[in-house]
């Protein structure tokens, strides 16, 4: 998943806040990327940070949610992308659209 470097990065950073959390994202992000980060403090040049740092926290829901959902087809139909999973997402979470979405 493209975001799951920021979230191996948060809940390792609540673990232990006192470490060097440059370090750490470096570490997670070289484990991800496969390439040394040179030890300099990349974290500042991701605009993110400074312009939407809420914003990140919204990849960590979105992927507990997925990860939920994906467990529960799983679950119920053994495979997350069989025909009988495909009708159920549509029918629970799609067949709604925007109708649930106020305006006001």
């Amino acid at each position: 998943m493209l975001y799951r470097p920021e979230v191996d990065r948060e809940f390792e950073a609540y673990a232990d806040p006192d470490q060097d959390l440059a370090a750490l994202y470096n570490r997670i992000h070289s484990e991800y990327l496969g390439a040394d980060m040179h030890d300099v403090p990349v974290w500042a040049l991701n605009q993110m940070y400074g312009s939407d740092p809420i914003y990140l926290e919204s990849y960590i829901v979105g992927e507990m949610v997925a990860s939920q959902i994906l467990d529960t087809l799983e679950q119920r139909f053994g495979n997350c992308c069989s025909k009988r999973a495909g009708n159920f997402l549509k029918a629970n979470f799609y067949s709604q659209g925007a109708e649930l979405i106020s305006m006001s």
